[in-house]
């Protein structure tokens, strides 16, 4: 366990940088009305308002605004990890 325990911090911490992500194309083809409450994700938002009703600076707003806060999870992943490890990222 101890030789592995850097390739797991790496994992972990690229695992919370990804937290926000979806299987979108999974989403979009199960969707139907019985479920599209429950169905709506992200990734769907985006689409909806950007392809759906053209409204394309709003949907790149958003989905910029999801990259920035995957980043600041994944900056406050590796500080943390780097605390309690001393290994990181960068």
């Amino acid at each position: 366990m101890p030789s592995i325990r850097p390739t797991i911090t790496i994992l972990f911490i690229l695992a919370v940088s990804g937290v926000l992500n979806s299987n979108f194309d999974q989403i979009l083809i199960l969707r139907n009305s019985l479920n599209e409450s429950a169905s709506n994700v992200i990734d769907i938002y985006v689409y909806q308002m950007g392809l759906q009703n053209a409204r394309y600076s709003y949907a790149t707003a958003v989905g910029l605004l999801k990259a920035i806060i995957a980043f600041i999870l994944l900056l406050s992943a590796n500080k943390i990890v780097k605390k309690l490890n001393g290994t990181s990222l960068f």
